[in-house]
């Protein structure tokens, strides 16, 4: 395919702030950086009325199609000591394959990326012709009864990442636990562990190698991942070379935490 679609499914969220809140989720990051690589984003998500983005300048040209909801997905993130405890207080509309806009299956690049669970795993099947990309945090997460997110594993990997061409999680989505990264890296064709400052561990046919990112100005590690998931998709796409994709993700990544307009925090209180 020649067009340069770039398709994200999954929500946007509203992140609590000490001071108000601010517009996170994978189509904020992800879409932002991929458009300002020359691509037309295109957004399935939901949220509700208590989540305004009609006056964010980063989705400006996004094709947004949204199931309704009466609410919106809403996370708060406290960090202590380099670590973050978090928190999931609501969760907007389910995401499936019914929802899919007529010709969105044709999209050059999908990103499935779930961040509470809300998309069904089964619309990897929708997308025969497009290189599918998947942030697999929302599959690894649960919340328990005072709302703190932890760590699920996740039932039907087994099943689904044969079918996704490039995968991406976290050492916080895993735990740190490599033995477990090495477990899901047996059924996937590409899987990538984003490491932060640290850069990222790229597994590619029995082979693994790291990437270690340039040193940056520590800033709201917030998103950076679904930065570097848009801008590694995206190189991988015309290049089809997993290594050099992790070299240009890490530059892209480690640069947009300097993008006040990444990390900037809505002065609107929530």
């Amino acid at each position: 395919m020649q067009n340069k679609d770039y398709l994200i499914v999954g929500h946007f969220a509203k992140d609590l702030k000490k001071h108000g809140s601010s517009l996170g989720g994978s189509p904020f990051y992800s879409g932002a950086i991929a458009k300002k690589l020359g691509w037309r984003v295109k957004v399935l998500t939901s949220f509700g009325p208590d989540l305004d983005i009609k006056d964010k300048k980063e989705l400006k040209d996004f094709d947004i199609r949204c199931v309704p909801s009466s609410l919106s997905t809403t996370f708060q993130n406290v960090y202590k000591n380099g670590k973050r405890i978090q928190f999931l207080y609501q969760v907007s509309s389910l995401l499936s394959l019914k929802n899919l806009p007529k010709g969105w299956q044709k999209t050059s690049i999908v990103q499935l990326a779930p961040i509470a669970q809300e998309v069904k795993e089964n619309m990897i099947y929708s997308f025969k012709e497009s290189l599918i990309g998947a942030t697999l945090q929302g599959w690894l997460r649960k919340q328990n009864e005072n709302k703190e997110v932890s760590f699920s594993m996740w039932r039907n990997y087994k099943k689904f990442l044969p079918k996704i061409n490039v995968a991406f999680l976290s050492r916080e989505d895993i735990k740190n636990d490599i033995n477990l990264f090495k477990k899901l890296a047996k059924f996937s064709n590409i899987l990538v562990l984003t490491e932060g400052k640290n850069g990222a561990t790229v597994f590619h046919q029995g082979e693994i190698k790291h990437f270690a990112v340039k040193k940056v100005k520590e800033a709201d590690p917030t998103g950076a991942g679904d930065v570097f998931a848009a801008a590694y998709l995206i190189k991988f796409y015309k290049t089809k070379n997993p290594w050099q994709a992790a070299e240009f993700a890490n530059s892209v990544a480690s640069s947009s935490l300097k993008d006040i307009s990444l990390n900037k925090e809505s002065k609107k209180r929530s």
